[in-house]
């Protein structure tokens, strides 16, 4: 989705998905540098930042083009939105950590567990309330976010099944 909109602005180029990783990763860096400085201090959390960055998974996949790095920013912002509902539950609180678990379930297909077991856990701790989830537009659009994902699935059946010719065959 991105990457989509990067080619939308800048041109179809390959060299799109290198810098729109480079802008992921010091995304996360900022991030993890913000989420450790408060509770260790600023050189804590500098170190931090270098720790990641010298993994060699890490950097292996900030080089590349795959959508490793994507996934680990998105679980990291869903991490702090979980702090900070945890912190101080509010529905907006819970507005947000709902929609980034949506948005990070919709990186990798196995994030969505994630998502479930999150809920699941708030719910068997006690920890959603009635007045966090007053009615919201984002509850209703949170749906329609993983219907590209159904065509996607619904079109790759049609293409494996050997029935039909085409994946958007009208015979």
């Amino acid at each position: 989705f991105c990457l989509s909109i990067v080619h939308t602005l800048a041109g179809y180029r390959m060299e799109n998905v290198f810098a729109l990783n480079f802008l992921f990763t010091f995304a996360f860096l900022g991030l993890l540098f913000c989420a450790v400085r408060p509770f260790l201090g600023a050189t804590a959390g500098f170190a931090a930042m270098l720790f990641a960055a010298a993994f060699p998974v890490f950097s292996l996949c900030a080089t590349s083009g795959g959508f490793d790095l994507f996934s680990l920013l998105f679980f990291g912002v869903s991490l702090a939105a979980l702090y900070a509902f945890l912190r101080e539950p509010s529905s907006d609180g819970f507005s947000f950590l709902f929609m980034t678990l949506a948005f990070y379930s919709y990186t990798r297909y196995e994030s969505g567990a994630v998502l479930l077991a999150l809920l699941a856990l708030a719910a068997y701790w006690k920890l959603l309330k009635p007045e966090y989830m007053k009615p919201s537009w984002l509850y209703f659009a949170a749906p329609l976010m993983f219907l590209p994902m159904l065509w996607q699935r619904f079109a790759v059946k049609l293409v494996e099944d050997s029935n039909y010719p085409t994946a958007f065959a009208l015979y």
